[in-house]
């Protein structure tokens, strides 16, 4: 065929490939967010678990290890590498195993105005002598002006306990150390773990601030977590994608060279599949705002079937012109490469967004892919077919290699047999694609903070906010219980920052009269080396807790503890 009927046929796939070419420059936005697989409109149990998934406490946790050096160098560089991070707006929380009271000063609002309503607090002379003795004894050993003036405004301590409560893990005043003498921190990212270009600017920022604590230059830094995970997934997930893409592509160009012996029918037969990916995902990024990684390197996969289209055609062109050849070949091509499609196409009808991104893909590629056999590839061949092997050798092929086919086959189920987990691995955490040894890693880490278990979450729905607040505080009453119990060690709920306003009222009217509080505050002083007008703070947050208005969820708008109500 000449040269000028081909280059006419192809014109509009060149046009169109550089059309998708230019949809995937311009809107192509790739995403790693598993939650793409989840069912699209679930119902509220599953909803409240995607929430958390996705913007949870747990899932926005980074633990942090350092190790290199003893208990005592490794506190000290701990602690200075928490100051460090505490001061980036990236996180909202920073831990390493101390009650924050150096930076109790930075009490976030509406704690620090409203603490006397968030707790049940006893007021009687008794118990405020105590807690004045309490602090004398927590200022013997050391403290800052922070410290001071957290003990003028809250000699009991109300706004650290409600701190704690808020804090992804429970406080325990020491240090945190996992069992191979790393020093163990937790940082709380604004960031969402599905949001993985800020997680990794996350983690840019802990090693950047891990080399500017003095003293690191022998020390060892890990990550792990939700966000750290993605991250690593996300280039896990390319630098396999590109690797098994080569590897099959040179394999598959080997097995064609053996079969067919011609370099031009080599870069024929990529040629569909080639425009059918180039289309499939320029389909997939118009239609939807981003395109999932798994989309992309599993639909590629599943793609795979269409090199049968030129393969078809290039054997059946063995004495004839590549027309004639697919013309005989057609509509039993079309059937199939049909049936193919529609069942992929099933899968956009799925309830998921992941799952119908990969059959729009899929679908669409086959499509290209056989219409570019169809249409273009024919006028492509020139002279008489590819030289595939004679009828003799195809007769003899099969029995041929049957033997070593059959061995192979027997070899591996042998092999199965043998294996310490036998034919069937029917472990729930080989599903994920995270390396035993990095979650073990972070096994190790969490544990040593005593991180809470994620799993097991409890969620009620009430249209009216005062309802929903009432039955919280029942569910948390008897949550205090199973911890009183022993059979829990903790829970979070909205309730610990945001009471019901029968509770807020009731705490107010449990604050006492001003001259009576100041009174019993003077008697509690008495034979300490507080000064007289030490705990003036504290009198004038009481006076003005009486009269507060309600505190209501919109007080926590702009506040610290806005992503937490968010999520609570």
């Amino acid at each position: 065929m000449s040269a000028a009927p081909a280059m006419r046929k192809s014109w509009p796939w060149l046009l169109l490939g550089l059309a998708a070419v230019f949809i995937l420059v311009t809107r192509l936005q790739l995403s790693f967010d598993i939650s793409a697989f989840f069912p699209r409109a679930p119902d509220l149990q599953h909803q409240v678990l995607l929430q958390q998934f996705q913007s949870g406490p747990g899932s926005r946790l980074l633990v942090i290890g350092v190790n290199g050096a003893d208990q005592e160098t490794l506190a000290e560089i701990s602690d200075e590498f928490r100051v460090l991070l505490q001061e980036d707006p990236a996180f909202t929380a920073v831990m390493n195993g101390e009650a924050s009271v150096d930076s109790a000063g930075m009490v976030p609002e509406p704690v620090a105005s409203y603490y006397l309503l968030m707790d049940d607090i006893d007021f009687s002379a008794e118990t405020l002598e105590k807690a004045v003795r309490d602090r004398l004894q927590d200022l013997a050993f050391g403290g800052g002006s922070e410290m001071l003036d957290l003990i003028a405004r809250d000699p009991y301590f109300v706004t650290l306990d409600i701190l704690g409560r808020l804090a992804p893990v429970e406080m325990s005043g020491d240090m945190w150390f996992a069992g191979d003498g790393s020093a163990v921190l937790l940082a709380e990212t604004k960031a969402t773990a599905v949001d993985i270009e800020a997680q990794a600017a996350v983690m840019t920022k802990v090693r950047a601030a891990f080399e500017s604590v003095a003293g690191m230059q022998n020390l060892t830094l890990e990550m792990t977590g939700a966000g750290v995970f993605g991250v690593e997934l996300q280039k896990t997930i390319r630098a396999e994608a590109q690797k098994r893409s080569i590897l099959a592509t040179v394999a598959l160009l080997v097995v064609l060279f053996a079969f067919f012996r011609r370099p031009r029918y080599l870069l024929l037969a990529t040629v569909p599949i080639g425009m059918g990916f180039l289309v499939g995902l320029a389909v997939v990024s118009t239609i939807f705002e981003t395109v999932h990684g798994i989309t992309l390197a599993f639909g590629f996969t599943l793609m795979g079937v269409a090199i049968d289209y030129p393969l078809h055609l290039f054997s059946h062109a063995e004495q004839s012109d590549g027309k004639s050849a697919v013309a005989r070949i057609w509509p039993t091509m079309r059937l199939g490469a049909l049936s193919t499609a529609i069942a992929y196409v099933a899968l956009a009808f799925s309830g998921s967004d992941g799952l119908a991104q990969l059959g729009v893909f899929t679908a669409a590629g086959i499509t290209a892919a056989l219409l570019v056999t169809k249409t273009w590839i024919p006028h492509l061949m020139t002279g008489q077919g590819p030289g595939v092997l004679g009828e003799q050798e195809k007769s003899v092929v099969p029995l041929r290699y049957l033997p070593a086919i059959s061995l192979a086959g027997i070899a591996l189920v042998a092999i199965s047999q043998v294996t310490t987990n036998g034919l069937w691995d029917d472990r729930l955490t080989s599903l994920s694609p995270v390396p035993e040894a990095r979650i073990a890693d972070d096994n190790r880490l969490r544990s040593a903070a005593g991180t809470p278990d994620m799993r097991y979450q409890l969620f009620q729905h009430n249209p009216n906010l005062g309802d929903l607040l009432k039955r919280s505080e029942d569910v948390d009453r008897l949550l205090a219980v199973a911890v009183t119990d022993g059979v829990l060690d903790g829970w979070q709920s909205l309730t610990q920052i945001l009471p019901s306003e029968s509770t807020q009222a009731s705490r107010q009217a449990a604050i006492p009269d001003i001259e009576m509080l100041r009174a019993d505050l003077q008697a509690a002083l008495e034979g300490t080396p507080f000064r007289e007008n030490a705990f003036d703070a504290f009198l004038a947050h009481a006076e003005n807790a009486r009269s507060l208005p309600q505190l209501t969820p919109t007080d926590f708008d702009g506040s610290s503890l806005q992503s937490w109500r968010d999520v609570h």
